[in-house]
């Protein structure tokens, strides 16, 4: 059973090889979504917020979640995670911590600061697919996300 949903999933992820992978397993979960994805930190911050880049033309929708490294370019993950949870117009996010550090610091850091999950990415292309089989399901099939409507028309 495939789930189709017109909000975006932004995934922040500057490594190509990881996207690739990601959206491989995305595709073998079924879950049919439009991706969004920004290679840095600073780039996410500013879709999110509808500046930069992303100011001309139509405004970008905001994403049913994210999926968030913390090794990023320019602007960090804890960086950008803070910035998230710390605005009351973007906080309702889900932001799901989706990096290869297992450090305890990290973990702790992250949830701290207002993140909804952590999953560490796994090595192999077969846990990867189950991770983000996994993920999908709990998501965007068992987790109601918020509604927001209200938000996109700021």
């Amino acid at each position: 059973m495939s789930f189709i949903d017109p909000r975006p999933i932004l995934i922040v992820e500057d490594s190509d090889e990881d996207f690739a992978a990601t959206l491989w397993a995305l595709d073998k979960a079924s879950i049919k979504i439009p991706i969004v994805r920004c290679k840095d930190g600073e780039l996410a911050i500013d879709y999110l917020e509808k500046r930069g880049t992303y100011a001309a033309g139509k405004a970008p929708q905001l994403p049913a979640i994210i999926l968030l490294d913390l090794n990023l370019p320019r602007t960090n993950g804890h960086q950008v995670l803070k910035h998230i949870k710390t605005s009351n117009r973007l906080k309702i996010l889900p932001v799901i911590v989706f990096t290869s550090s297992k450090t305890r610091e990290d973990i702790q850091s992250c949830y701290q600061n207002g993140s909804n999950s952590y999953l560490a990415k796994p090595i192999g292309i077969a846990e990867l697919r189950k991770l983000v089989h996994d993920l999908a399901e709990y998501w965007f099939r068992l987790s109601l996300l918020p509604d927001l409507k209200v938000m996109n028309e700021d």
